[in-house]
């Protein structure tokens, strides 16, 4: 009885499919959908459509990105602009439904590149050509170079290149922009860095003009009368900040950063 519904049964303009491959399909409905529909005529439409979608699923592909290497040129150039250490190896992409297919143009298609998505190796770009968005699944193998913390690095020291080191990662995931080598020697650590750790822009910050225990010259007027003594600083500060500093009598005062090492007396 299973084999004539089955002979009946047919797509019209299909090729014929080997019998090895419907194998596992007689027994699902051998053991489910004939006991569910027993009466011919219903198991023979719940059939068609069965193996309609069977057969659509087989043969659906997914449609080409035309010009993809276009867009994988721009997205290359995206992630170097952010990481200018960034080697990329490969840059795949792949559209995020089967059947997204288009033309990439660089005249009328626009790459939108999230800031989460360049911290990480792998995720989704959104390409919009003629008012219509693209969601595209992107992976990219590469390697970085960074710097490491060659040992703890206390807070409010200078970076120097006596105290990190330069290491080549794979590119994976990011909490935040790496150290450049141009900054060595132009930042202080904000907070304890632990040794081996990769030093980001999140852990660093320019050399203050006025740093915390340094002596700075201070200077006062009142009336037009300039008076001038040496003073030192208890907390970092930036040109335009109010910082608190102590005098040589050790009387503290109130003070606006003026310059290097320079703060005016409220």
């Amino acid at each position: 009885m299973v084999e004539h519904n089955l002979a009946k049964v047919g797509v019209a303009g299909s090729t014929p499919v080997s019998r090895s491959i419907f194998s596992p399909i007689e027994t699902f409905l051998t053991n489910n959908l004939f006991k569910t529909y027993p009466h011919p005529l219903r198991l023979t439409t719940s059939l068609f459509f069965f193996l309609f979608f069977c057969l659509a699923a087989v043969h659906a592909g997914t449609l080409p990105i035309e010009n993809k290497e276009l867009l994988e040129k721009e997205l290359t150039r995206r992630f170097q602009e952010a990481y200018p250490t960034l080697r990329i190896e490969a840059v795949t992409l792949k559209p995020s439904t089967r059947r997204d297919g288009f033309r990439y143009d660089p005249g009328r298609c626009g790459v939108r590149v999230p800031k989460s998505a360049l911290r990480r190796s792998f995720g989704t770009v959104i390409v919009k050509c003629d008012r219509k968005s693209h969601f595209l699944h992107y992976r990219i193998l590469g390697t970085l170079r960074v710097y490491k913390a060659t040992h703890q690095i206390k807070k409010d020291k200078i970076i120097s290149s006596d105290r990190v080191e330069s290491a080549v990662i794979p590119f994976t995931r990011l909490r935040a922009r790496p150290m450049e080598k141009a900054e060595i020697g132009r930042r202080i650590a904000k907070r304890n860095i632990p040794g081996g750790k990769v030093v980001d822009a999140t852990m660093i910050a320019p050399i203050p003009d006025v740093r915390k225990n340094e002596r700075v010259r201070c200077l006062y007027n009142e009336d037009g009368i300039v008076i001038e003594f040496d003073g030192i600083a208890l907390q970092n500060g930036y040109i335009g900040d109010n910082i608190t500093l102590r005098k040589g009598d050790g009387r503290t005062l109130r003070g606006v950063v003026t310059g290097k090492k320079r703060v005016e007396i409220e």
